[in-house]
C-alpha cells in the first residue's frame, strides 16, 4: 500500500483514519481542514465543488479506493444517519458496543462503591428524585382555569384532558401561521 499518492501534482499523505490528505503534516491532528484524496478525485472528475452541507461518500465502504465511479457528494446528515444505520446492523459493532457498555457498568459500580462516590452522593442528595417528588403546589390550570396541585416544576395543566387541547390549540395556531 502506497503511503504517499500524488494526484493532479498534489502529495497526499496516507493518514491514521485510513484516508489520505494533503501532505502537509505528517500527524493526523496536521490534517484537520486538510482537503482529502477523495474530495479532490470528486471535485476534479465532476467539475464543482462540494456544497456547504454535504461530503463525499465512498459508495463501496473502501476509504483507500478513491477511483471517481466509488465516490459520490451526498448531504452529510443522511451520510451519517446511512453509517449510523449499518454500524448498527453489524453484529461486530454490536458486540464491541455491548463489551464496552459492560465495562462502563462495572466501572460505575466500582466508583458508586467507592469513598469519592459515596461522598458525591452525599453532597447530591438535595436535590434528589425524593425532594423533586415532594414538590406540591397550587397552581391555576391555563386551559379551563381551575385550581389544582402541581406536582412538578414544569405542571401547567390540571389534567391530561386540558394538556391535550393545550397541544391541539397551539398546532391550530401554527397551521394558521403557515
Amino acid at each position: 500500500m502506497n503511503k504517499e499518492i500524488i494526484f493532479n501534482g498534489v502529495k497526499y499523505r496516507l493518514m491514521g483514519g485510513g484516508r489520505y490528505y494533503l501532505s502537509q503534516s505528517t500527524t493526523n491532528a496536521g490534517r484537520v481542514g486538510a482537503k482529502g484524496l477523495h474530495v479532490a478525485v470528486w471535485e476534479y472528475y465532476s467539475g464543482q465543488k462540494v456544497p456547504d452541507g454535504y461530503c463525499v461518500h465512498h459508495i463501496d465502504g473502501n476509504t483507500l479506493n478513491n477511483d471517481y465511479s466509488n465516490l459520490e457528494c451526498v448531504e452529510i446528515k443522511k451520510h451519517l444517519s446511512d453509517h449510523a444505520k449499518n454500524n448498527l446492523e453489524s453484529s461486530v459493532y454490536r458486540a464491541k458496543n455491548k463489551e464496552q457498555l459492560l465495562e462502563a457498568q462495572e466501572k460505575a459500580k466500582e466508583w458508586h462503591k467507592s469513598k469519592e462516590g459515596r461522598e458525591w452522593h452525599k453532597a447530591h442528595t438535595e436535590n434528589s428524585l425524593a425532594k423533586a417528588w415532594a414538590f406540591r403546589e397550587e397552581r391555576t390550570c391555563e386551559v379551563c382555569s381551575e385550581t389544582y396541585i402541581a406536582k412538578t416544576k414544569r405542571s401547567k395543566y390540571c389534567c391530561q384532558e386540558c394538556k391535550s387541547k393545550a397541544a391541539w390549540q397551539r398546532q391550530k395556531r401554527r397551521k394558521n401561521q403557515m
